[in-house]
């Protein structure tokens, strides 16, 4: 693992634990409701474990987000696209 996927794992980490203390979440209950053990999403959390989709998108559920906001920080809320500039050098998304 390079050095700059460790920084990533360390950001997602991070937004994992900020959304889980939001929502009022113990890791011991997100580990529960997971199906998964505390000590996994302890080192989530720490970035020194990566999630794969189907745990990012049960992250989600639990955290009640949509798993752009753990991998990129967006706060989508309920809009499903992007905002409008979001897109580099003008494309226009989708």
């Amino acid at each position: 693992m390079n050095n700059k996927h460790k920084i990533e794992l360390k950001h997602l980490g991070v937004r994992i634990q900020q959304k889980r203390k939001a929502c009022g979440l113990t890791q011991e209950e997100v580990a529960y409701r997971m199906g998964c053990s505390l000590t996994y999403i302890s080192k989530v959390e720490n970035g020194k474990a990566s999630c794969n989709l189907d745990r990012l998108l049960d992250l989600g559920n639990v955290l009640q987000c949509d798993i752009s906001d753990l991998l990129l920080g967006i706060n989508r809320g309920s809009h499903p696209y992007p905002a409008p500039g979001f897109w580099p050098m003008g494309g226009g998304g989708w």
